[in-house]
């Protein structure tokens, strides 16, 4: 037989994290991106068409790669504006590996937005987000109490993992989930409210389980434009203070800081907070050229797990073309949107 005490910690890692989807009220929680304004219809459906030719978004998310059974999320994106409507639209693609493929979440989502301009350049966004999912778990990588020896690890027969008398009614859920949100915007600050899986699909593996739907994600997220030039200072460059603050079920994160960005170069440092406890510090480098953007961020662990996880790395690329040559008239965006675009 051939273990190692790796393989007994991943194993058992699987089975932790099967035990709290099954209880379903703590580990149904949908994913976050620590760079949230590189994933903006996401973040809120009230975000989508901020411009007038199709805006691509790019996001990866690699987290706690230490611990060998790491958190991989990739999302894909396009949005436009149609101003002759008012409106805008988006599609978004996501791909969610928890455990080294032991549950994943594939989803694709259709987002819509009014725009109602008000007085004194105030703004109005009125998002819905309609998204169609599927739960998959891989039950060949899960590992129970019954197929453990105390002293040996897990039980072989024959060179085949012994049997299990644990029963799992499916592995595979499909859902649909609905959202909506809005977002005040002026020409210096904007805040923003969402709201997601407001009908709390059920994801539940176990049939015999109660609480194992998808519950209500909710969002508030605001932040400031400070042009450097308020300040008496020579530039195009501006100063964002910004915060997320994420409800789900129990969960509570409150991500908040600033983000100084040019036309060239973006630098931001934030602070995560899970409930009462300190999680991470967040920096993030940017570049910019023309229509192109590419942002990557860290997160420095500060909780108690601080120096095991290997932190969380995270890559997110923009592409604007309304900024493309020969496009259009390339615009001048002199607003707190400018971090999103």
């Amino acid at each position: 037989m051939s273990f190692t005490l790796m393989s007994l910690q991943r194993r058992m890692w699987a089975v932790y994290m099967l035990i709290l989807w099954s209880v379903g009220s703590v580990c149904t929680q949908d994913l976050a991106f620590s760079q949230f304004y590189l994933a903006p219809t996401y973040l809120n459906p009230g975000f989508t068409g901020m411009t007038d030719a199709p805006r691509f978004n790019l996001n990866y998310r690699y987290q706690y790669p230490s611990f060998g059974v790491a958190y991989k999320s990739l999302m894909f994106s396009v949005d436009k504006a149609w101003r002759a409507m008012h409106s805008g639209f988006g599609l978004r693609f996501a791909l969610d590996d928890a455990g080294d493929g032991i549950l994943k979440n594939t989803s694709a989502s259709l987002n819509y937005v009014y725009q109602l301009s008000l007085r004194s350049g105030f703004k109005l966004h009125m998002g819905l987000d309609l998204t169609f999912g599927q739960f998959r778990l891989d039950q060949t990588k899960l590992v129970f109490g019954d197929q453990l020896d105390p002293f040996l690890g897990q039980i072989f027969n024959g060179g085949v993992p012994q049997s299990t008398s644990e029963i799992i009614d499916q592995n595979q859920r499909n859902y649909l989930s609905t959202g909506m949100g809005v977002v005040a915007q002026s020409d210096r600050y904007f805040l923003g409210i969402s709201l997601h899986n407001l009908n709390s699909p059920d994801i539940s593996f176990l049939k015999r389980v109660e609480n194992g739907d998808l519950p209500v994600r909710a969002s508030v997220q605001g932040g400031f434009f400070i042009p450097l030039r308020d300040l008496g200072i020579t530039s195009l460059a501006s100063i964002n203070p910004v915060f997320n603050y994420i409800r789900q079920r129990q969960a509570r994160q409150l991500e908040a800081g600033a983000i100084w960005h040019s036309d060239i170069v973006q630098l931001g440092i934030l602070y995560r907070q899970v409930k009462q406890n300190a999680d991470a510090l967040i920096f993030s480098l940017g570049m910019e050229r023309d229509m192109f953007r590419i942002g990557y961020s860290y997160d420095f662990t500060l909780s108690q797990l601080s120096g095991a996880t290997g932190g969380t790395h995270e890559l997110g690329v923009l592409i604007n073309l309304d900024k493309a040559e020969g496009y259009q008239k390339e615009p001048q965006y002199n607003d707190c949107f400018s971090i999103f675009r």
